[in-house]
C-alpha cells in the first residue's frame, strides 16, 4: 500500500530515535529554550483552489509543513543527548560553516538533530538542505516552508545504509523496459504524459503523480508501477531517496 504524509514521517522519526540504543546517551539532556508560539494564518485547502498549478503548489507546501512539524514534535518528545549522532553530523556542519566558536548550534536526540543555523537564516537553511556532505548522511532535511521557525531538523540515515537511489533506478528501468505502461496509452490511443515522483525509505515505496491523462489510463499505468514496487525488496536500513521520471505519448 502506498502512503505518504506527516503521520508516516512522525512514525519514521520515532523509529530512528529508538532503533539504536548506542546513539542515546542516558541522563544527558540538551537544554534548548522553548520557541515562541508559532502563529500561522488560515490558508485555503487545495480543494478550494481553482487553478490546478496553484492547488498542487499549496498541497506540496502543506505537506512540507506537516513533515517539519512532525520532526519538531518528535525531537521535543525525545530525551537524552545523542553524542554519536552529533559526532556524525558536526563535521559536515563545520565544513559548511567554519569558524571558532561554531556559528551554529547543534543538538541530537537519537538519529534526529536540531540545527540552529547562522544568520542570514533563509540562505543558511537553503545551503544546509543542499549541502552534499549533509545529504550523504541524512534521510532528510526539514525546514519550515513558511520561514517562521528559524531552525532545521536533520534525520540521519543509519551508518552504511544502502543507497535507495540504486533501487529507484532499477524500478524506473523496469517500468520503461516492460512496455506495459506504454500499452496502457496505446490501447486507447491516449496522448499526454504522467510524471512520477517516486520515493523510497525504510517504510517502502511511495509516489505521487502529475498527469493530464484520462483517469482510466492513469489507473492502468499506476497498476504497472504498483506491480513493480510490490515485487522489489526494500532493505530494512535503506537510505531514503527520491527520483522523478515521466512517461509520454
Amino acid at each position: 500500500m502506498l502512503l505518504a504524509g506527516a503521520t508516516l514521517l512522525a512514525a519514521i522519526a520515532a523509529w530512528f530515535l529508538l532503533r539504536d540504543p548506542e546513539a542515546q546517551d542516558g541522563g544527558v539532556v540538551t537544554e534548548i529554550a522553548a520557541p515562541p508560539p508559532v502563529v500561522r494564518t488560515r490558508e485555503p485547502m487545495p480543494s478550494e483552489v481553482a487553478d490546478p498549478g496553484e492547488a498542487r503548489a499549496l498541497a506540496e507546501r502543506q505537506e512540507r509543513r506537516a513533515r517539519f512539524e512532525a520532526m519538531r514534535a518528535a525531537f521535543a518528545a525525545a530525551a537524552g543527548e545523542a553524542a554519536v549522532s552529533r559526532a556524525r553530523l558536526d563535521p559536515a556542519l563545520q565544513a559548511l560553516w567554519p569558524g571558532r566558536p561554531a556559528p551554529y548550534l547543534l543538538a541530537c536526540r537519537g538519529a534526529l538533530c536540531r540545527v540552529e543555523v547562522p544568520a542570514p537564516v533563509r540562505p543558511a537553511q537553503a545551503a544546509l538542505a543542499a549541502d552534499a556532505g549533509v545529504r550523504v548522511l541524512a534521510e532528510g532535511v526539514f525546514l519550515d516552508p513558511d520561514g517562521i521557525d528559524p531552525v532545521a531538523y536533520v534525520l540521519l540515515a543509519p551508518p552504511n545504509a544502502p543507497p535507495g537511489d540504486d533501487l529507484l533506478a532499477v524500478v524506473e528501468r523496469e517500468f520503461f523496459q516492460e512496455g506495459d505502461a506504454r500499452d496502457c496509452l496505446s490501447r486507447v490511443g491516449a496522448t499526454g504524459s504522467v510524471e512520477y515522483e517516486l520515493r523510497i525509505d525504510t517504510s517502502g515505496f511511495t509516489y505521487r503523480s502529475r498527469t493530464d491523462l484520462p483517469r482510466p489510463v492513469l489507473e492502468c499505468v499506476d497498476d504497472v508501477l504498483n506491480g513493480i514496487v510490490a515485487t522489489t525488496q526494500v532493505p530494512s536500513d535503506v537510505k531514503a531517496s527520491t527520483r522523478t521520471f515521466t512517461l509520454r505519448r
